[in-house]
């Protein structure tokens, strides 16, 4: 598995988990190719997010070639998406 390169749009690899300033207004960055390597961007990526108790919201990149998926921050032991209906992930 590869370790994930966070990209703004023009490029350059920068932390995530912040907003930076760009000449279009506040951006977040986005992972540049997912664990298996594939290039992501538009059309090849779902982004969303995902409630959790812990850290409030998850925001997911879900590949559309290999169905990998980054979340960001990343989960932890403390992490708990029950938060809308206490249901557990099955």
């Amino acid at each position: 598995m590869r370790s994930i390169l966070w990209r703004l749009r023009d490029g350059s690899v920068v932390e995530p988990g912040r907003l930076y300033r760009t000449r279009r207004g506040w951006v977040e960055p986005e992972p540049a190719a997912c664990p298996n390597g594939h290039r992501l961007g538009p059309g090849r990526v779902l982004v969303g997010k995902i409630a959790c108790a812990a850290v409030g919201l998850h925001r997911t990149h879900a590949c559309r070639t290999c169905d990998a998926v980054i979340m960001w921050p990343p989960l932890t032991d403390a992490c708990d998406h029950r938060v809308f209906d206490e249901r557990r992930d099955q």
